[in-house]
């Protein structure tokens, strides 16, 4: 087999996402730390990359590479006595998209392991009709289902996703929780953590709501887990992306640095809404954020007063200035 150039990933893998029970007894998150850390113990860049999702009780598990090297790894998985009741949820052939050799994600409050079940169940359906589902899709409601369900137990689609990433140390989790408690919605709280050993993870929190006939997800993020590269794909088609620009101008400006990086290395710009009653940090960090973005004049910035935060996560206020332009 011949060697890959260095930094290029493989033009087609085999990319394969499975799912089983978890039989850990104790902390799962520490497993899942011992199992991060042995892999990128060893130093070298494996030619099979992974991510390892923890929710509901169950696992799953995310393969890319060649076809020998995948099903290797899935013969050896499949044995391990850590789980049981190994079954394949997705396969297919097509450009990669994992880019560590470990991701580990853990999902808390998605629901029990029925509803895991019900999502598993319904992917390998997918599978049966169509062959054009991507891996990432079926990843991202694994690691991120819907907490808005019908009658049925079926988990509904997200018509609206917004994120809030604070320049502060601590983003507005008490307005996450009072939002779900109006609607009476859990929140979610997820751990990311990448591959290199020891690293410390990031967290993430997010509450669906049902507002009149839609479902709208609200985000909540640290500035530190911006450069994340699972947390990215967890925000794969962001309608709106809230900045919280705190009291501190030395701060808001990293926050826009990071906000920059993180658009840039999306599908499509989400809009972007900047809280702040200050004009003239409004101006300065729509400046940045248009002379960092390779999106040109898609980038769309606005602006909104703390006040009237609660109020536009649930649609029921417009931004006071729209489309900040470069001066």
């Amino acid at each position: 087999m011949s060697k890959q150039a260095p930094g290029r990933a493989p033009a087609e893998v085999v990319r394969v996402i499975c799912a089983s029970i978890s039989l850990v007894q104790g902390s799962v998150m520490d497993e899942l730390f011992q199992m991060r850390n042995h892999v990128g113990g060893h130093g070298t860049n494996p030619v099979v990359k992974c991510a390892l999702l923890y929710t509901s009780g169950c696992f799953a598990f995310w393969f890319e590479g060649p076809g020998p090297a995948v099903q290797k790894l899935l013969k050896r998985a499949a044995t391990d006595p850590r789980h049981e009741r190994f079954v394949t949820i997705h396969r297919s052939k097509g450009a990669p998209t994992l880019t560590e050799a470990l991701s580990v994600v853990a999902t808390q409050g998605g629901g029990g392991p029925g509803s895991f079940g019900r999502r598993v169940r319904q992917f390998r359906e997918e599978m049966d009709r169509s062959d054009t589902v991507e891996p990432a899709l079926v990843w991202q409601s694994l690691m991120a289902p819907c907490a808005v369900a019908t009658d049925r137990g079926h988990a509904l689609r997200i018509d609206r996703h917004v994120a809030l990433v604070s320049a502060e140390d601590n983003g507005p989790i008490d307005l996450l929780r009072r939002v779900g408690e109006l609607h009476c919605s859990p929140v979610v709280y997820q751990r990311f953590a990448g591959s290199r050993i020891h690293s410390t993870d990031v967290g993430l929190a997010y509450v669906d709501v049902r507002v009149q006939q839609h479902v709208t997800r609200i985000h909540l993020l640290s500035r530190r887990a911006l450069p994340h590269r699972m947390v990215r794909l967890s925000l794969d088609g962001l309608d709106e992306l809230v900045m919280i620009m705190g009291s501190r101008p030395a701060a808001a400006i990293e926050l826009a640095s990071g906000v920059a990086d993180c658009v840039n290395a999306m599908a499509r710009p989400p809009a972007i809404c900047q809280v702040t009653d200050r004009e003239e940090v409004a101006a300065t960090v729509g400046r940045l954020l248009h002379r960092s973005s390779t999106w040109g004049c898609a980038m769309r910035v606005a602006q909104l007063v703390e006040a009237q935060l609660e109020h536009y996560l649930l649609g029921r206020a417009r931004p006071l200035v729209a489309g900040l332009q470069a001066a």
